[in-house]
């Protein structure tokens, strides 16, 4: 029999994950895999788990949100065999589920795992780090991780934009030097977000024509700090009409990003903290991992 390591984030969402986990694990077995079910234990546990047990897996499968996801992936990227993930969203967000087309109903997600192919999906690097779909910095960026579990779990994505529009009178503008492959970027910026995905936070929201999700360059997003106002107003109108071209923000391909900034500068990877530095290597993978859709 295939032999399938199932991870389980219990505090993910508003889903409840281990309500599904028996109907999830029938379907497993059913289609042929010998399942071992590892309830998370805290951060980091999952990752661990992965790479302790490497080789002895076909598949790994996890059930949460997108830092689930995130620390799976940070697992399989360090095996010396990366195989398949499949994922099962039951985060408040789920914008790589979203992009992928990913049911958002548990069960229905299991039996496409067991159903589909394989997708080579790009993986992001930020310095020693791994993320999946998002690498940002700037106005909101810390809403995802310093939103209260319980209260994600009690409005869902409301909280997101609650603690979004809180934390507004601190948001200050970010001095940095930011190379890609073409061009360099030296301003103000109040957000930077280097992403691999159609979604980003439920809000931001990019046309499927123009992102590839294994093509090997990011679509990195920068909004220059607004002089006015107005100019506020205009960055947020064209946000809803998807338009990321203008005089106060850029949408850029590029398979590399280097960032750099005299001041230490807070960064979220796929909605967890990612720390605060000076510089910042991004580096995209392309096809790195196969995701079971």
């Amino acid at each position: 029999m295939k032999k399938m390591l199932f991870i389980v984030n219990p505090y993910a969402g508003r889903a409840q994950p281990q309500r599904f986990v028996f109907d999830a694990t029938k379907i497993f077995t059913e289609a042929g895999y010998l399942v071992t079910v590892y309830p998370m234990q805290g951060r980091g546990s999952g990752k661990e788990l992965i790479l302790s047990h490497q080789g002895e897996f076909d598949v790994v499968t996890c059930c949460g949100g997108d830092g689930t996801l995130n620390e799976t992936i940070n697992g399989v990227m360090q095996c010396e065999k990366r195989v398949p993930i499949g994922y099962l969203p039951v985060g408040t967000t789920n914008d790589l589920a979203s992009s992928l087309n990913i049911p958002s109903n548990p069960i229905k997600a299991a039996q496409k795992i067991v159903e589909s192919e394989a997708f080579q999906y790009d993986v992001g690097s930020f310095n020693d780090r791994y993320y999946s779909y998002i690498a940002a910095f700037g106005a909101f960026t810390e809403t995802s991780y310093s939103t209260p579990q319980q209260l994600k779990n009690t409005i869902g994505h409301l909280a997101y934009i609650l603690e979004g529009i809180k934390s507004m009178p601190s948001i200050k503008p970010i001095y940095a030097r930011i190379t890609t492959d073409e061009a360099v970027f030296e301003d103000e910026f109040i957000f930077g977000g280097v992403t691999n995905s159609l979604s980003v936070g439920g809000l931001v929201k990019l046309k499927s024509d123009d992102v590839k999700l294994n093509d090997g360059l990011f679509e990195m997003i920068l909004v220059r700090n607004p002089d006015t106002p107005a100019d506020l107003q205009q960055i947020i109108t064209s946000v809803l009409k998807h338009e990321f071209d203008g005089p106060y923000m850029k949408l850029v391909k590029t398979k590399k990003v280097l960032f750099e900034s005299n001041e230490p500068v807070g960064w979220t990877l796929d909605g967890e903290d990612g720390g605060k530095v000076t510089r910042a290597e991004l580096i995209n993978h392309q096809k790195a991992i196969d995701i079971l859709i």
